[in-house]
């Protein structure tokens, strides 16, 4: 155990609510925790740069963005730390109160101990509100001040923490351009640009937004000098938002898909900076029509979530069949590639039989040196079978067929899409196509 991570605010959190719901139910209503802070941090948001509250409205597609299809549970509840964070920096660099200040410095530590690209999401988009508030050497000095006791955290993690193995670096990766143009809108909104919601919401937030700019005909001045000075402050963080999606790497420091974490926080702060109209009747309609959007986003997305628990369910029954503190090697059996419920969303579900029944486990994060909880010695090979005692596998067309393997090999356990085989008895034939391919 390293609490010198971080990732640590999250699982202690998830391991509290663990004592009450179990561990999946813990983790759920952590997920859900982090779902519905986003919109309120970023009322938050909106608020400390004097713009409309109901553009918070816009913010339900964004928290369920390509994070949360991936399911990276620790980055989705930062989310929301990030936007308050911004929100605060504003407040201290307008106002420079002490409140400010110290609850500035309590959200960036909070932040840098749930997810550290959160945090650094953090420092540059929270930088660029400090400087896009006004010029002032002495008020950027009292605003970055704050950032002190988190940075003295992350500090802690970099000296003291364990460094990857060579073996297990991840090279930076800038990765193809068009890669980003294609998949932009599911970044922000979903899993892939072409998936179905994903293409109604962006053509929905569009149709609403260009009528909202034709509408907002009234003077700076009509619609609050304050207001358009935090439109214009708020525009440069989204514009430092967004722009990272240009120029950040696709993997760096062993995090894959960096640049598709800027996306929610970005569309957050673009909707907060576009035109939108003074009348209070324009503006009630457009907010029926904001929180249609939402609407439309939360159902969808509770459908999908519904249907990959329905793919999920059988992996229950069988951790629960499985021995215990035996070596396992789990392999989801599928390509990683952007479509809902591919095989990303699989990848780690062997961890069910490691909550279930303890033992060692092929593929799980706890390999990774940043966890709070991690392995001791190297990680289980994936190109061989003779250490392990059980194999677990999400049967799809990359694996052997279910009467292949169940004709030749007794299973301990299946239910629904998921079997179980004792390691020892699969004929040699059969063992590279059960073996994880690299992605």
């Amino acid at each position: 155990v390293s609490l010198a991570t971080p990732y640590l605010l999250c699982n202690l959190a998830a391991h509290g609510l663990a004592a009450l719901f179990g561990p999946e139910g813990g983790l759920r209503v952590l997920l859900a925790l982090g779902l519905g802070a986003f919109p309120l941090a970023a009322l938050a948001l909106l608020r400390a740069f004097d713009r409309p509250p109901e553009l918070a409205l816009a913010a339900f597609p964004a928290a369920l963005s390509w994070c949360y299809q991936y399911g990276f549970v620790s980055y989705v509840v930062a989310l929301p730390l990030v936007l308050l964070g911004v929100a605060l920096a504003r407040r201290a660099a307008l106002h420079g109160r002490r409140r400010d200040l110290g609850l500035l410095a309590a959200v960036a530590l909070a932040t840098v101990a749930t997810h550290g690209l959160a945090f650094v999401v953090l420092l540059a988009l929270g930088g660029t509100a400090v400087l896009a508030t006004g010029p002032g050497l002495a008020r950027f000095v009292r605003t970055a001040a704050a950032a002190l006791p988190s940075l003295a955290f992350a500090g802690a993690w970099v000296v003291w923490g364990p460094a990857p193995a060579p073996s297990d670096r991840i090279p930076w990766e800038y990765g193809p351009i068009k890669h980003r143009f294609h998949h932009l809108l599911g970044s922000a909104f979903g899993s892939d640009s072409r998936e179905l919601r994903v293409a109604l919401v962006s053509a929905a937030f569009i149709a609403l937004f260009a009528l909202a700019a034709w509408r907002a005909r009234v003077s700076p001045r009509d619609a609050g000098d304050a207001g358009e000075r935090g439109r214009r402050a708020l525009g440069w963080v989204a514009a430092a938002g967004l722009g990272a999606i240009a120029v950040v790497p696709q993997t760096i420091f062993n995090v894959w898909g960096v640049w598709e974490r800027f996306p929610p926080v970005g569309f957050v702060a673009l909707a907060g900076a576009l035109p939108w109209p003074a009348a209070p009747d324009l503006r009630r309609r457009l907010a029926l029509g904001l929180a249609a959007v939402a609407l439309l986003a939360s159902s969808t997305a509770i459908a999908q979530g519904v249907a990959f628990s329905r793919q999920a369910r059988g992996i229950r029954e069988v951790a629960r069949s499985l021995p215990a503190g035996q070596r396992v090697l789990w392999n989801a059996c599928g390509d990683e590639r952007y479509a809902p419920f591919s095989a990303p969303a699989f990848r780690h579900l062997g961890a069910y039989v490691q909550v279930e029944r303890g033992g060692d486990l092929s593929y799980s994060f706890a390999h990774v040196p940043h966890m709070v909880v991690r392995y001791r010695g190297p990680a289980l090979p994936l190109d061989d079978l003779a250490p392990y005692d059980t194999v677990v596998l999400r049967l799809s067309p990359a694996c052997p067929t279910r009467e292949e393997l169940t004709t030749r090999v007794a299973p301990i356990a299946s239910a629904g899409s998921f079997l179980a085989l004792p390691a020892k008895r699969i004929p040699a034939d059969l063992v590279p196509g059960v073996l994880p391919k690299r992605p």
